[in-house]
């Protein structure tokens, strides 16, 4: 008997957020759909501004908005004296009257020490767990907007919160073995992959030879389990079964449907186009992705060369299969960023992380791994702070 595969709607909330995703004609989804936790530091505060900005007096020095470039006051204008390089923030020395006296690109080490270790320890063992998305979990104003717009949550997504609870015990974890008992919890060890299913309000994942143990009541919803003959479905929600897969409409702005798991059974879902500023598409689709199922901004033809990305403000616009799509990153507790791909190639995203270029994933420097922290941008923890070494972009526990 072939046993089916196990969907868990995990990445959903960037599918609901993630504006950009749909409409941003080249940018990456990487640092999409992620938010900077309540326990990251703030955004950077920086002296200097944008190049091309009038500034007195001349001679100042200081770092530019969004800290990726140093800069100085020529002429009564900001001037451009080095960007800083991929993974690295310009920071300012300044004296005790808060003059800026010397300006550098270097890698601060993160404030989140202790969660830095867990997440270090986490993602060294299980392969689920990515450091990164681990030092920025979802904040809650990202998880209420989440629950209005679908009321379904993955529970992959709670990654994050499982390591901050089982802190503790993964400062303690000598070897793997360990560090997968505390995220088992107390939930039966899986057997297979596919022994997926709800504990109380607990998803428990199966995963090679990991067992995670996520709990929906985290974030206030039950644990669900559907199943049919060719996919299974294990989601933090309240979705009942539907007989009619692809079934579809509109009520106001908010789609509701069938999504299929097979040919005569699915799962009930909504999605409030209007919670992320959009309305209901003229012919939407039984699917979680916004581009075929919402309409953003006033619409109208357009072509790509037309219209390239482009941020206006806060508001991405792009051209989407032929249609001009406008979104309000705000909506999404993003900022509206403009970026130049590798072949010049304009592109623009709604990004919760605008310190860190798109895509910036952990690398590791020596025994240094530099990563993006939230909203403090570019950050750097030693592995040796959590007893293990760097090797590739990950901290790894030492070989005996």
């Amino acid at each position: 008997m072939t046993m089916p595969t196990t969907a868990r709607f995990s990445g959903l909330t960037a599918l609901a957020l993630a504006a950009s995703a749909c409409i941003s004609g080249g940018g990456s989804g990487a640092s999409t759909g992620t938010s900077g936790g309540s326990a990251m530091g703030g955004g950077q505060q920086v002296s200097g501004g944008p190049v091309g900005a009038t500034c007195q007096p001349d001679g100042a020095i200081g770092c530019g908005l969004g800290a990726a470039a140093r800069v100085e006051c020529n002429s009564g204008a900001w001037t451009q004296v080095a960007a800083c390089p991929s993974g690295q923030s310009c920071m300012e020395t300044k004296d005790a009257d808060g003059k800026v006296t010397a300006t550098a690109c270097t890698t601060p080490g993160t404030l989140n020490t202790q969660r830095a270790i867990a997440c270090a320890r986490a993602a060294a063992c299980v392969n689920k767990v990515d450091f990164h998305k681990c030092m920025n979990p979802l904040n809650p104003q990202l998880i209420a907007k989440q629950l209005t717009v679908t009321n379904l949550f993955g529970p992959e997504e709670l990654l994050p919160q499982l390591v901050e609870a089982q802190a503790s015990c993964l400062s303690a974890a000598k070897d793997c073995d360990t560090v997968k008992a505390c995220l088992a919890g107390s939930v039966p060890k899986c057997t297979t992959n596919s022994d997926d299913s709800c504990v109380g309000s607990v998803a428990r994942v199966c995963s090679s030879d990991t067992t995670l143990a996520l709990d929906c009541a985290k974030v206030g919803l039950p644990c669900q389990f559907h199943k049919a003959s060719s996919l299974s479905v294990l989601v933090c929600g309240s979705s009942s079964a539907c007989s009619k897969p692809g079934d579809v409409s509109c009520s106001g702005s908010v789609v509701q449907g069938c999504f299929g798991l097979d040919k005569s059974s699915g799962i009930t879902f909504k999605l409030d186009c209007g919670a992320i500023g959009g309305v209901c598409a003229k012919t939407p689709q039984a699917s979680f992705d916004k581009e075929k199922v919402c309409t953003f901004g006033a619409g109208g033809a357009c072509t790509a060369a037309s219209h390239p990305p482009k941020c206006a403000g806060n508001v991405l616009s792009a051209c989407v299969s032929g249609t001009l799509q406008q979104v309000d990153c705000g909506l999404a507790f993003s900022s509206c960023i403009s970026t130049t791909t590798g072949s010049g190639k304009a592109s623009a995203e709604c990004s919760p992380t605008p310190l860190c270029t798109t895509g910036t994933q952990p690398k590791c420097d020596g025994d240094v791994l530099r990563f993006c922290d939230g909203a403090a941008g570019y950050r750097s923890f030693a592995c040796s702070q959590a007893g293990l070494t760097c090797q590739g972009s990950k901290c790894v526990f030492p070989k005996l």
